[in-house]
């Protein structure tokens, strides 16, 4: 064997000894579900052959073998995973184009890199006939096992990200992540991501217990379409425990509980007619006050849905009734609630917590807002000196008080005396609102003593948390969930944008501005927070805001889906 040979054999050796050479399987096979969303383009590449990338690795080893090997560090393999993906576009055929991503994405994975893992797996899945979710699912799992304990805290949380994206549509991968983030929850002596891990594990247990459940009610219902009691529990599961109430409905009204039954029957006469909504409203309520446990909740639920509604339309004495209607669904609630109901303060950091349905932290002039008091134990209330620009304080989602903005001139400010609203991890931020026909918006804005602030978008925002701006929204009038996502540093984690629970956004931007602490430049230090304007761009917001709620720390997955749970059970955001 001459020199180069066997340098080059030596290289593949090594190579493999390392974890970064492995065998990527043919298409073809069984695929799971995607992690992540995918839109491939829609002619990919198919995989080189064997033969093909094993030529391909053999140049690639040539002259990068003794590198690879001489890569001990995770700074050192991420590196050289750069460089790799530095020559991949000058690729002159797909075998070595393969390669050098398939590498390069092993690289990011020895050195516990998720987003230059992720990235390259994404590319390889965009080129080539191979599924991102496997590969996604493979790299998490991967790092979760092998990542020293020092560096798991994150992969634990992208890990368990992952397992709760792919639900429901695939819930024997979400298992699988759950575990592989449990086992590194222990190799890490991490109390909090275990917990979570558990948490999550049971919800994902039961979730396929229930879909197991499902598919034999189905069945039976397929062979016995007068199945009444098949009927009933497939309702109660698509309602009570899924809320699909447009599928579950038309199970319960054909069910055996005849209560359940005739108030399903009137919500779907109320789907139809909407005049009919009072009525479908009333036998949920008098379903639920005769009642116990997760269906009266769930009526109850639905009765204010359904109040709610029929409020928007109502006027004078009727409206006085369905107010009193509404309250006393609150009562009956609070009566029938096991335990003490969660609030934002359940988990530590909150920084402020603004509630416009809690009429006693609203102060008044007339029925404008001079105060909007904060809940969440800091004293940092957003208040407007000046009469002409107060938001009103007569809006209303699902049923509860909300402030009203007219997109002219109102807004709230709070001046933060240079005080660190969040911690070195980041911040979260929930809003609750309710936009009018307005094309485009800012619900937050920041600005500092430099005057500065950056804009984020619905669809592409920036990342810099000054202020969260929605743009080309005219056809969105429903109330809406929005949670913007924050890390300190990129190695913790891409921003993320979320609307109504699910991701709309993320950007690899670091969250690099937004505390005030020692050493930070006085320019960037925080100034004045406003809700309903970015005071910079003047785009004021016009329409109704719930709920504010900001977090002046990293959350977990787990903390992100308590919140917005919270949100959309208070406020009927889908």
């Amino acid at each position: 064997m001459n020199a180069p040979r066997r340098r080059l054999g030596l290289a593949v050796v090594l190579a493999a000894m390392a974890g970064l050479v492995q065998p990527q399987p043919e298409p073809g096979g069984l695929a799971t579900a995607a992690v992540a969303d995918q839109a491939p383009a829609p002619a990919r590449k198919p995989v080189p052959s064997a033969a093909e990338r094993s030529a391909a690795l053999g140049r690639v080893m040539e002259i990068f073998g003794a590198d690879i090997h001489a890569a001990k560090s995770p700074d050192q393999k991420a590196a050289l995973a750069g460089q790799l993906v530095h020559y991949v576009e000058e690729a002159s055929d797909s075998a070595t184009h393969y390669v050098l991503l398939d590498t390069a994405r092993r690289l990011g994975i020895a050195a516990c890199d998720i987003d230059g893992a992720l990235e390259t797996g994404r590319r390889l899945a965009e080129a080539y006939a191979v599924d991102r979710g496997e590969l996604e699912m493979d790299a998490l799992k991967a790092m979760a096992s092998e990542a020293p304990a020092a560096k798991l805290g994150p992969v634990i949380d992208a890990v368990l990200k992952a397992a709760r994206g792919s639900l429901p549509q695939a819930p024997a991968t979400a298992e699988e992540l759950v575990l592989a983030a449990l086992a590194a929850s222990r190799r890490a002596k991490d109390r909090d991501s275990g917990t979570a891990a558990a948490e999550l594990l049971g919800e994902v247990r039961e979730f396929r217990k229930r879909d197991a459940k499902t598919a034999s009610l189905l069945e039976r219902l397929g062979q016995s379409p007068d199945d009444q009691e098949a009927a009933l529990e497939l309702g109660r599961i698509r309602c009570f425990d899924e809320q699909n109430w447009d599928e579950g409905l038309r199970f319960l009204a054909a069910g055996s509980d005849a209560a359940l039954a005739s108030a399903a029957r009137e919500d779907i006469d109320a789907r139809a007619n909407p005049a009919r909504r009072l009525a479908a409203a009333e036998a949920w309520s008098t379903y639920a006050t005769s009642h116990k446990g997760v269906a009266a909740e769930a009526a109850l639920q639905r009765a204010r849905f359904h109040y709610a509604a029929a409020l928007e339309t109502a006027k004078a004495l009727e409206r006085a009734r369905i107010e009193k209607q509404l309250a006393s669904l609150d009562a009956v609630g609070e009566r029938k609630r096991s335990s003490p109901a969660w609030t934002p303060r359940n988990m530590a950091g909150v920084a402020w917590w603004l509630d416009a349905s809690d009429a006693a932290t609203v102060k008044l002039v007339g029925d404008r807002v001079v105060q909007w008091a904060d809940k969440g134990g800091g004293g940092r209330s957003f208040a407007q000196d000046e009469p002409a620009r107060r938001p009103a304080y007569q809006g209303r989602i699902n049923g509860r008080r909300t402030l009203a903005f007219d997109g002219v001139d109102d807004f709230l400010r709070f001046p933060s005396p240079n005080e660190p609203l969040c911690d070195a991890s980041g911040a979260a931020l929930f809003i609750v609102f309710k936009p009018d026909n307005d094309p485009e918006f800012s619900l937050y804005g920041q600005t500092n003593n430099a005057g500065r602030d950056r804009a984020g978008d619905g669809k592409t925002h920036h990342g810099y948390f000054r202020q969260e701006r929605m743009a080309g929204t005219a056809g969105i009038l429903a109330p809406t969930g929005l949670t913007l996502l924050t890390s300190r540093t990129q190695a913790v984690g891409a921003q993320a944008l979320r609307i109504n629970g699910q991701v709309a956004q993320t950007a690899p931007t670091a969250f690099a501005t937004w505390r005030a602490a020692a050493g930070e430049a006085p320019a960037d230090k925080n100034k004045i927070h406003t809700i309903g304007v970015n005071p910079n761009a003047a785009d004021h917001f016009r329409g109704q805001i719930a709920e504010v709620i900001l977090y002046g720390r990293q959350l977990g997955d787990q903390e992100v889906a308590a919140v917005e749970r919270y949100l959309k059970t208070k406020w009927g955001t889908p």
